[in-house]
């Protein structure tokens, strides 16, 4: 009976160094808002901010992505949540809170199904990333927020 081993040195099996991913992102710091009241009469109506956002360059619209994020600054830590966004408080009633970007400005608005004013949101801080082109993008979670905006754009 015989035994034969065989083995490598740790140098035998290497791999070059993978590339380094190009950081195409930009990131504002928190933005605190004061919302704005669109009062369409007769207790009809709904919130807006508009956030200045240079970095999003016709590039940016055309070829690359915008994600939004939204906090509460009286949460004792610091919570994100992407957006769109919709807090449901029944079968057949929620908040939706939904965004739009162009260049230079993204547009946030926060209305309630029965389009009745709703209170005041409580959401006051925002973060917004800037991807300057989505094909380098390969975090699926990422991905998914991309799509799930997008889809939410075509069926409004």
């Amino acid at each position: 009976m015989s035994l034969l081993f065989i083995g490598c040195a740790k140098n035998d099996h290497t791999h070059p160094d993978p590339e380094p991913v190009p950081d195409n992102t930009t990131g504002t710091n928190s933005i605190d808002v004061v919302w704005e009241l669109n009062d369409s009469g007769g207790g009809i109506g709904f919130y807006s901010v508009n956030l200045s956002i240079p970095s999003i360059t016709s590039s940016v619209v055309n070829n690359g992505a915008v994600l939004v994020y939204m906090s509460n600054s009286e949460w004792d830590s610091t919570e994100w949540v992407a957006l769109p966004y919709t807090e449901v408080y029944g079968t057949d009633y929620f908040s939706s809170v939904t965004y739009s970007f162009q260049e230079g400005l993204v547009t946030v608005l926060w209305a309630d199904s029965d389009f009745i004013i709703p209170d005041y949101p409580s959401f006051d801080t925002f973060r917004v990333v800037v991807i300057e082109d989505r094909s380098s993008i390969t975090d699926q979670s990422i991905l998914e927020l991309i799509n799930k905006y997008e889809n939410y754009k075509k069926a409004g």
